[in-house]
């Protein structure tokens, strides 16, 4: 025998509500006579029904007005009462947990496809340009790369071009500096062009006071040229003596005619007793060549040397020409490379 449980009669629209309600929960129909039960109920709980057509007329008539009048003030209040109830059912049922569990996975499945494809067509133009953005910052690295490729050559040339560069203003300076110092050489050459040395002088104590009169001397007896004291600038001994206690004598002529004269007459000097010779005062820069040149004529290098007006000139044999010699480096050529140190 089937039973089935009755529904207790609605006395009032919170009732219906109720039963509405759980009707709704656990999945049964509700009709629709419900709920226009509960939407055209009044507060009180009775329904609005139509007048007796049995009843006189006055009574129709006072029934009529009345039951309009009823209409007009409690049908307004029983309508928006009733919906705010419904709306306020609708929304305790919506926060039960049996309503939540059943119908949350429902929209959930129903809508995670679609906010999926909402996010991917959202999130589509935002990929496509981040994709972009992508591809330029690759080529700018690339760019960069290049360039600190290229920098790095520029660099390497500049600091070859700096290198080049110092090397050709040090050899510039150099040059310019080894000029100067020739300049200045041939400046103090110059200024003893006038003067003359003559080595091995045997000087007693009275002719230590008054070299003018022993070069004037010399000049007569050995090189039979008749000069006076007027002729000589001034006369001094030059360093100490030798062993044999000789010295040299420095002498500055008035002008370089005297002097050229006399230093023209040195070779009848050759062969002297007392072995006195002359040389042209020379700068110590020239005086170095000399001791070279000398060096190299007791090796046999070179057959003779001299000077003449400062200048120095060499031969390597008899029948060679004469070279000029400027610079020490011009020595070595004479020298075998095995013999150069």
């Amino acid at each position: 025998m089937n039973c089935k449980r009755k529904e207790p009669e609605s006395n009032s629209p919170h009732d219906d509500s109720r039963i509405i309600r759980r009707r709704f929960l656990t999945g049964s129909p509700v009709s629709q006579s419900a709920l226009v039960h509960i939407t055209m109920s009044n507060p009180s709980g009775s329904t609005h029904e139509s007048p007796d057509p049995t009843q006189t007329t006055s009574n129709q008539t006072t029934e009529s007005a009345k039951s309009t009048q009823e209409h007009d003030v409690e049908h307004p209040q029983s309508v928006q009462f009733s919906m705010a109830d419904l709306a306020q059912m609708m929304i305790e049922t919506m926060c039960q947990p049996e309503y939540l569990s059943r119908f949350a996975p429902l929209l959930a499945q129903h809508l995670n496809p679609s906010i999926f494809q909402s996010i991917q067509d959202a999130i589509a133009p935002l990929q496509a340009k981040v994709d972009s953005q992508s591809d330029t910052i690759e080529l700018l690295k690339e760019e960069v790369n290049s360039l600190k490729s290229s920098r790095s050559d520029l660099e390497s040339r500049v600091t070859s071009l700096e290198q080049k560069v110092w090397c050709l203003e040090e050899a510039d300076l150099d040059r310019r500096l080894q000029m100067q110092e020739v300049g200045l050489e041939e400046l103090e050459q110059y200024g003893r062009r006038n003067s003359l040395r003559f080595h091995n002088v045997t000087l007693s104590e009275n002719d230590k006071k008054d070299t003018d009169e022993v070069i004037v001397n010399m000049c007569k007896n050995k090189l039979q040229i008749d000069i006076s004291k007027e002729d000589i600038c001034r006369s001094h001994p030059v360093g100490r003596p030798n062993r044999a206690g000789k010295v040299q004598l420095i002498c500055r002529f008035r002008n370089w005619k005297i002097k050229n004269g006399i230093y023209s007459k040195k070779r009848c000097l050759k062969g002297d007793p007392d072995k006195l010779f002359i040389t042209e005062d020379l700068t110590g820069y020239r005086q170095g060549i000399i001791s070279a040149l000398m060096d190299a004529k007791r090796l046999g290098h070179v057959h003779s040397f001299w000077t003449s007006d400062g200048r120095i000139f060499a031969k390597a044999t008899e029948r060679s020409s004469k070279d000029l010699i400027k610079f020490p480096e011009d020595v070595d050529r004479y020298i075998p490379e095995e013999m150069q140190s």
